[in-house]
């Protein structure tokens, strides 16, 4: 059975524009069994993080970046975990 959840976050209302700012991030999160999908709507960005099967926790199991996008890795995948852990959270997966 899979389940599928999808969120939506940040302030960003209508098109994502090509240079992103704090106020203008939307990541999306989904989920799907025992993953956490998070995504930057308009590039490539992508990060899956699963339950950790020895106890609490979040591993990254997989990545897809995108050079043009407007955003570093590095802070897309910052925002990504914060949004990943506050979703484990209200699934009960980490405290």
């Amino acid at each position: 059975m899979t389940k599928k959840v999808t969120t939506d976050t940040g302030t960003n209302s209508g098109f994502m524009k090509k240079k992103f700012t704090a106020e203008t991030l939307r990541l999306r999160v989904e989920v799907e069994d025992d993953g956490i999908i998070v995504s930057l709507p308009g590039t490539t960005f992508r990060v899956i993080y699963r339950k950790t099967s020895d106890g609490p926790g979040l591993v990254t199991f997989a990545l897809r970046g995108d050079k043009s996008a407007g955003i570093s890795q590095t802070s897309f995948l910052a925002r990504a975990r914060r949004v990943a852990k506050s979703k484990a959270r209200e699934l009960g997966w980490i405290v």
